[in-house]
């Protein structure tokens, strides 16, 4: 029944509308094919409510506060495909000693030897770098951390024990267990250098804990970055899930992040199928992720190309498992309803996790499942041969690119590794766009440090870290760059709806940027500086 004096209220106490904004007076770049570009755009709250001429949009909204952008560009918050958030938190908590901040070897042994133990004891770093930096000898380790478990991650699977922390891990050469390689010098003596990933893992779970306000902070950079959605695809522990989930309901936590279960994660299924239960307004898991290798610069990426330099020229480059293995892992995750998600850097593991693609689709057409809406999501591929674009296609794989190697590891797989007819094999993304596939490009961080425009950069000009040109053939546009950080990541994490382009009824997820970078040169697009990141409608970051 009508309510008379409700009624009455409504009619002399109107319901105030919620305050809008209104940006203009820039460049708008909205990745969207209908409208590419606008003159306005108004937010209401957490979400894009019109896009369009400037004069129109402002008498539909005269109360709007104005923002005028004086010139900036707006773009769509940028989304980072793949990296490691809990991972960037924990490296607070890891001394720094790659070369991306120590060019001069000796500040960065000098850190070495003032690292300070956790609370257990252990030393903990990030970032050595074979070729770019001059590393103590197993020796060397001993004698400055003689009574001190150390480790120090490599980016790329692997990393430098000292004798303390394989005692105490419970390995040696002599007893090296599966995932563990250990490189010998030719006399049979342990250098120092241990390559795998399930060496990596058995040291981080030793590692510090992130806390909650790590992963704020490290959300936080993110958001400098222009960065309004970021992942983590290497949930392994129940620990590490509890503490994203509780850190995402933080109001200061400042992106949406997406989860990958990996299956090394005990006993996943019940996780993923009770995900919902996981799901915050900034958190939610939506893949079940294997590795089928290792990495290039780690000198373990499953591929048939001949290293060049001596470390790696004999070291074993396997698949990281069995047909069977990567089979039913595939096969599970279109039955649980999530999406398949796979680390291949190498050609042999690409095939053999497309492989596993084929036969979970077989599988449903045998158990008569639904399978239209999974995807199978391609991450790295460092080193890719062309024929396997033709069949990601047919097969509905989505690739993912890590321009973050090619800026930093360029160089390497240029002066070093691999023999200059084999560079049509590196990061082959104008291959995937020319086969109708919409690629996303990532850092990986820690791995490489979270920057899209130097990313997009590269990607456009194919230059690396020292200014060389690797596989130049693969260049792309900085249009289909900047897709690949928006709505091309987007239709990757099945969000195209909600995020990705600047449309009405999406998201208020932007970026606002000191240039154009249609307009830019390309040589500079590195250069652009992030002036504020919105999220929900909330600003995150302010320059």
């Amino acid at each position: 029944m009508n309510n008379p004096i409700k009624r009455l209220k409504e009619i002399i106490m109107p319901t105030k509308r919620p305050s809008s904004s209104i940006y203009f007076n820039g460049n708008i770049l909205t990745m969207s094919d209908t409208q590419p570009t606008a003159e306005a755009l108004v937010t209401v709250l957490d979400k894009i409510v019109a896009v369009g001429p400037y004069s129109k949009l402002i008498v539909e909204y005269p109360e709007s506060t104005k923002f005028d952008l004086n010139g900036q560009t707006l773009l769509p918050g940028f989304i980072e495909n793949h990296t490691h958030l809990d991972a960037v938190a924990n490296c607070l908590q890891l001394e720094d000693l790659s070369a991306m901040k120590y060019t001069d070897d000796d500040k960065m042994m000098e850190a070495f030897r003032n690292i300070t133990p956790d609370s257990n004891g252990w030393m903990w770093a990030i970032g050595w770098d074979k070729k770019r930096q001059k590393l103590p000898t197993l020796e060397e380790m001993d004698e400055v951390f003689p009574d001190n478990p150390f480790w120090c991650v490599m980016a790329g699977h692997g990393g430098w024990f000292n004798s303390k922390c394989l005692e105490i891990m419970g390995v040696d050469k002599d007893n090296e267990p599966e995932g563990f390689n250990f490189e010998l010098t030719e006399s049979g003596h342990y250098t120092g250098f241990v390559a795998g990933n399930a060496a990596t893992l058995k040291a981080w779970i030793k590692a510090p804990v992130p806390t909650l306000e790590d992963l704020v902070t490290a959300s936080k950079e993110y958001a400098k970055q222009g960065f309004t959605t970021a992942s983590e695809h290497l949930i392994f522990a129940p620990s590490t899930l509890e503490t994203l989930v509780e850190a995402s309901k933080s109001e200061d936590f400042s992106v949406r992040c997406i989860g990958g279960i990996v299956n090394a994660y005990p006993d996943f299924a019940p996780v993923i199928m009770g995900r919902d239960k996981y799901k915050t307004d900034k958190f939610e898991i939506r893949y079940l992720k294997a590795f089928t290798d290792g990495a290039v610069q780690a000198g373990n990426a499953a591929t048939d190309l001949e290293y060049q330099n001596p470390e790696y020229k004999d070291a074993p480059r396997p698949v990281w498992g069995t047909p069977e293995q990567f089979n039913q892992t595939a096969a599970a995750a279109l039955q649980m309803g999530v999406d398949f998600l796979f680390h291949a850097n190498g050609e042999r593991g690409l095939n053999i996790a497309l492989d596993a693609v084929e036969f979970a689709r077989n599988v449903a057409k045998e158990k008569n499942i639904d399978d239209s809406n999974f995807k199978a999501l391609a991450h790295h591929l460092s080193l890719t041969n062309e024929g396997q674009y033709e069949r990601m296609a047919e097969l509905g794989v989505c690739p993912s690119f890590i321009m973050g190697h090619h800026y930093w590891t360029g160089d390497n797989i240029i002066n070093d590794y691999f023999k200059e007819e084999d560079h049509v094999h590196a990061f082959k993304v104008k291959t995937a766009i020319d086969h109708g596939l919409k690629p996303s490009l990532h850092n990986d961080a820690p791995v490489s440090p979270t920057h899209a425009w130097r990313s997009i950069q590269s990607a456009v000009t194919r230059k690396t870290r020292f200014g060389k040109v690797l596989n130049a053939a693969d260049a792309i546009t900085v249009d289909q760059a900047l897709r690949g950080y928006t709505i091309w990541a987007a239709e990757q994490f099945g969000l195209e709806k909600e995020i990705g382009s600047l449309e009405a009824g999406k998201r208020a997820d932007m970026v606002v940027v000191d240039k154009n970078p249609l307009e830019v040169a390309h040589d500079e697009l590195e250069l652009i500086q992030v002036n504020r990141t919105i999220f929900s409608g909330q600003v995150s970051f302010q320059h």
